[in-house]
């Protein structure tokens, strides 16, 4: 899985379906800004700076002000609440391995494969209770199972005998009990489709607005925060529509003078002057904010609309959330026993400081930076070039169908071993994605979410009247489709296809490879082709990587166990026990990278 160049985020990527439909549709007409801190921030401190605003990062933001009373966080992303693969995906909530079960048993041994599979169990149910229990976030996120669940097609006699044996052994396991074989027969017959040989059938799986679940969390974690407290700005800060440029361990090989001077040295990866010099998209974009305050007229904006936003913080203020996790510690002696060993205040007392500096130059000193970027990880921690590798994925919607035209079943398809899915919406949309397995390099290292694929989005359009011509052949007397929208997204993907999830390790002297010295007091990444566009003074000059943590790399998986894998690493932070769904030890940095 190895690949060259550190991935870049573009400029002018894809519209996403998520992200262009009225989000409300209240029609009331009033607008309002998120409840995020406004104070100019040239200088900032916060306990906790996470970069990446997906589902990940607002989890994390959510579950560390819902477990402590007194943590500051600063949460910033390059675009916005959902601009990365959380907006540009399929909508789906489907708890499955991603991998084969033999082969995890093999690499990583029974005990920890069945320690996965206890966390993906725990994580699923722990994700759907965020929906059943809450009714306000469910609204906002558009969440319901679909009726028959969801179905894991065989297209090939070789997927299909390996996806049975991996059913026996996960259920030999104690596992997916609740799982369901089904014949060629019944499969074809009650799908109205021709050409699948059987199929397993999952009974839990739903449907989600994604960008708007990120959303959710993010308001969460203000309410929580405080935000809305008449007395101050509260304890969450969110900076976006800039990227992090710079990440230095303060009293270490840069000293402040170089930190203030650094604005405006080198090139930045992926971005040409017409995005951030004068009069570009992020320029013209700051200008028409308040200093932190989400994009004026973007998409953050535009989810603020009605009275949503205010019904999902009271609806956590009310303490809702105490359900959502049973057994979390928030008991106010439990609370401060964890806190006492949680690894920010360890830090803060070792006198660890942090710097995390904007393309536009603000400056948060912290004392904890994680990691939250996923496909886009490699951008500041070049020694996971090959570790976190990015894959793009393309994605459609079609217009509502016509009365007689849906399919057979509400269920969710996944197919060709998870190369193509599809799902029913609510409003009578499918969502249809995949299709990368038709290119030779599967678009593996392809980070570019402003392009599509022209062979993938061929076959992703055949797919419909090849797979079911009853319903979607017009020559077969069904009627074609109508795509409304293609785009496309970018995953991370690690060679394992596990997460990571805790600390980072030191850079070792082989990593170091990946960084070149500008100066005594800089350090720059370094592409190894030497491509003069990603030749970068984009730093992280903590090779000590001290303070820092990851929570990315979920390699197309990450809406069932992004929630669980945050409050996890939350309470690691906090030195809390495990919530509700314990991390397992396989999602561990530490001896992956």
């Amino acid at each position: 899985m190895a690949t060259a160049l550190p991935p870049r985020l573009i400029s002018m990527p894809t519209k996403s379906y998520w992200h262009t439909r009225n989000l409300f549709n209240s029609g009331s007409g009033v607008s309002q800004t998120l409840p995020f801190a406004r104070e100019t921030l040239r200088q900032h401190t916060s306990d906790v700076c996470i970069i990446g605003a997906g589902i990940a990062g607002c989890s994390l933001a959510h579950h560390l002000m819902r477990l402590d009373p007194d943590v500051s966080v600063t949460l910033i992303d390059g675009r916005h609440i959902a601009g990365g693969a959380t907006g540009r995906n399929g909508g789906l909530l489907w708890p499955c391995l991603n991998a084969s079960l033999d082969h995890v048993i093999k690499t990583k041994g029974k005990e920890k494969a069945v320690e996965i599979l206890c966390f993906d169990d725990q994580s699923a149910e722990q994700t759907f209770d965020l929906f059943e229990l809450n009714p306000a976030m469910k609204e906002l996120a558009e969440y319901s199972p679909f009726l028959d669940g969801g179905f894991q097609l065989f297209e090939g006699v070789e997927e299909a005998t390996a996806d049975i044996a991996d059913l026996a052994l996960m259920q030999s396991l104690g596992f997916g009990r609740d799982l369901e074989l089904w014949s060629k027969e019944k499969t074809n017959h009650h799908f109205n489709s021709s050409g699948f040989l059987g199929g397993i059938r999952h009974p839990q799986v739903g449907r989600v607005w994604a960008a708007r679940l990120a959303l959710g969390l993010a308001l969460a974690a203000a309410a929580s925060a405080g935000n809305r407290h008449p007395a101050g700005a509260g304890r969450l800060t969110m900076i976006e529509a800039t990227e992090v440029v710079c990440v230095q361990e303060l009293g270490g090989g840069c000293d402040e003078e170089s930190l203030r001077d650094y604005g405006g040295q080198g090139t930045l990866i992926g971005r040409d002057s017409n995005y951030f010099g004068e009069g570009g998209e992020v320029a013209e974009r700051a200008k028409r904010r308040e200093s932190i305050i989400l994009a004026g007229k973007g998409f953050s904006e535009t989810l603020c609309n009605s009275g949503i936003a205010e019904a999902t913080t009271a609806m956590f203020k009310r303490g809702a959330t105490k359900k959502i996790a049973p057994g979390t510690h928030s008991s106010s002696s439990s609370l401060k026993e964890g806190v006492k060993k949680s690894s920010i205040r360890k830090d803060q007392r070792a006198g660890l400081q942090l710097s995390v500096k904007t393309a536009r130059g603000d400056a948060v000193r912290c004392s904890t930076i994680v990691h939250c970027t996923n496909a886009y990880t490699a951008l500041l921690l070049p020694e996971l070039i090959g570790k976190v590798v990015p894959v793009r994925n393309q994605v459609a919607v079609t217009s509502p169908l016509a009365p007689g035209q849906s399919l057979a079943r509400d269920a969710a398809i996944y197919a060709r071993e998870g190369f193509v899915y599809c799902s029913p919406r609510s409003d009578g949309r499918l969502v249809l994605g995949g299709f990368r397995d038709v290119l030779p390099h599967r678009e593996v290292g392809t980070f570019d979410d402003g392009r599509l694929d022209m062979t993938v989005s061929q076959s992703l359009r055949r797919y419909l009247p090849d797979r079911f011509p009853k319903i979607f052949d017009s020559s077969k007397g069904g009627q074609a489709p109508v795509f409304e929208m293609e785009w496309s997204g970018i995953l991370g993907f690690t060679e394992d296809r596990f997460p990571l999830v805790g600390a980072l390790p030191p850079v070792s002297d082989t990593q170091k490879q990946y960084f070149v010295s500008d100066s005594a007091s800089h350090v720059r990444t370094r592409s190894v082709s030497q491509d003069q566009s990603h030749a970068s003074t984009l730093r992280n000059q903590g090779l000590s990587r001290r303070g820092q943590y990851i929570c990315g790399g979920f390699s197309g998986h990450g809406m069932t166990r992004a929630y669980s894998c945050a409050e996890g690493l939350a309470r690691d932070l906090m030195g809390l026990p495990p919530g509700p769904a314990p991390l397992p030890s396989a999602f561990s940095p530490e001896g992956r990278l």
